[in-house]
């Protein structure tokens, strides 16, 4: 394999694709990125046997061929070059590597035995806009599980229905749920490991570039752009989320979101991780009052609001309702619940664009 390409163009696609490969794979040959010089085009490769990310760019081929090599040590290298080509060079042993006046000699993994991408029949497909799959997953993907025991909960449902995309997020304490109308007539249902949606909102971009989604049996593959994704989905029966919302509610609070995540913030300067300090929020007429006690002292704060139910009192893991509120992107929002002891539902005061659900805590009534 021998061939010339522009360093930013190798530099920018080895970046975005040694990325997924895993810490501690489980063979060391998946370590590698595989790269395929031939037509004028490298394509580039790293795949853990669940998750892979393919690109290409365009390059002068000299010589066809392929090699697999450390994908850690190929991107440190291509990223500490300064001159604009470079040419590269590979045999079933090593791979030169030469940019300007600096050289690279390294030695090559055996291409035979890294793994083949999955081909699978295409059995639907959508496309979703860029900025908005960005954002959709940024808002949900904090509520994927990280309990193995559960695996399907690792991941999270994606619903096609009625030209409306969802994307629900549950991890056992809270929920996040998110619509948008897309390109698609499809009715079904996948559940996509959070780690490739991790992969693929790195690859994601804030342009009005459209995002085609292709569904297998057992794979589902992500064409953005330059790059294709394609994951394994995670099989199993995920939660009927739509029983799990309550269906009215006492107490429901309108509030400016910037000033009830800021307040929700201070309190966490205070907050034990060790012990779970809950932030305890007293839902009144027309304010909120929040406070908070740790082993490192007390905090207190109220934000003006409108309830136009009951008055109450519930205690929240801090981290949790912070990350709920961080994530929403309207100025207003609604607090929705019926007593100390059921979720907290909190969405937008128009429309169902998002949805999350907290549950509470159980907390000492000093403050």
């Amino acid at each position: 394999m021998k061939f010339i390409c522009s360093t930013n163009d190798i530099t920018s696609a080895i970046v975005n694709v040694h990325r997924s490969i895993p810490s501690k794979p489980e063979k060391p040959i998946l370590e590698g990125v595989l790269l395929q010089a031939v037509n004028g085009q490298v394509k580039i490769t790293a795949y853990d046997e669940s998750i892979g990310v393919v690109t290409s760019i365009p390059a002068k081929i000299v010589e066809n061929g392929n090699a697999v090599i450390n994908g850690k040590i190929f991107a440190d290298i291509i990223k500490s070059l300064s001159a604009e080509e470079t040419f590269i060079e590979a045999d079933n042993e090593t791979m030169y590597i030469s940019n300007g006046l600096t050289d690279f000699t390294i030695i090559v993994m055996n291409a035979a035995e890294y793994p083949e991408l999955p081909l699978f029949e295409v059995l639907a497909s959508s496309k979703i806009e860029s900025k908005t799959l960005k954002s959709m997953i940024s808002q949900t993907a904090y509520a994927i599980s990280e309990n193995k025991n559960k695996p399907v909960y690792t991941g999270s449902l994606f619903s096609f229905k009625d030209n409306e995309l969802t994307i629900v997020a549950i991890d056992g304490f809270r929920m996040a749920v998110r619509r948008e109308k897309i390109e698609s007539s499809q009715k079904n249902s996948i559940i996509v490991p959070g780690k490739a949606q991790h992969e693929i909102i790195r690859l994601l971009t804030d342009e009005k570039e459209h995002v085609e989604i292709k569904i297998g049996q057992r794979h589902v593959i992500f064409l953005i752009g330059k790059y294709t994704l394609i994951s394994r989905l995670i099989e199993g029966e995920f939660l009927d989320y739509n029983a799990s919302i309550p269906k009215s509610f006492s107490a429901e609070v309108i509030v400016n979101s910037r000033m009830i995540t800021e307040s929700v913030e201070r309190m966490s300067i205070l907050n034990n991780e060790k012990v779970q300090t809950p932030v305890v929020c007293k839902m009144l007429k027309n304010e909120i009052k929040l406070s908070c006690q740790s082993s490192t002292g007390r905090a207190k704060d109220v934000v003006e609001a409108i309830n136009s139910g009951e008055e109450l009192e519930a205690g929240f893991n801090i981290r949790y309702l912070f990350e709920a509120l961080k994530n929403i992107d309207t100025d207003e929002i609604k607090l929705m619940m019926n007593n100390a002891h059921t979720p907290l539902l909190i969405k937008p005061v128009n429309g169902e664009s998002f949805l999350y659900l907290v549950l509470p805590m159980i907390y000492s009534a000093n403050l």
